[in-house]
C-alpha cells in the first residue's frame, strides 16, 4: 500500500495523460507485486519504466536526476491503494509540457487533460 502525501503534486503530461507524483526513493516502497512487473528501458536509458506484464500498465518509473533531488520514483496514482476519488480530487495538479520536453511549464492547453 502506498498513501498519498497531501503535500506532493500530482502531474499530468499530455503526450502521455496520467497522474502521477514524484517521491524521493527512500520514501517509495513497492510491497507486493514485484514478480508481475517488467522493466525497460529506451532512448539513453535513464528511467526505469516498470510494467505489469498481466494489464500492461505502469504503476511507477524510477530515475535519478540531479535537477529533481537526485534518485526519485513517479507513481501512477491511479494504481494506489486506499486512496479515495475525494482524496485524489483535492490534491494539487501541476501540469508539465512533456510533448515539447518542457518539464518546467504547462502545456498551453490543458483543458482536455
Amino acid at each position: 500500500m502506498v498513501r498519498l502525501d497531501p503535500a506532493l503534486q500530482l502531474l499530468v503530461l499530455p503526450q502521455d495523460p496520467h497522474w502521477k507524483s514524484h517521491v524521493p526513493a527512500e520514501a517509495f516502497r513497492l510491497l507486493q507485486g514485484a514478480d508481475h512487473l517488467s522493466h525497460y528501458r529506451f532512448g539513453e536509458g535513464a528511467i526505469d519504466h516498470a510494467f505489469c506484464r498481466t494489464c500492461g500498465v505502469y504503476p511507477f518509473v524510477g530515475a535519478s536526476e540531479p535537477a529533481m533531488g537526485g534518485d526519485f520514483y513517479c507513481v501512477n496514482v491511479a494504481c494506489l491503494d486506499e486512496v479515495s476519488e475525494d482524496e485524489l480530487a483535492a490534491a494539487p495538479i501541476r501540469y508539465e509540457d512533456g510533448a515539447r520536453d518542457d518539464w518546467g511549464h504547462a502545456p498551453r492547453v490543458t483543458g482536455y487533460l
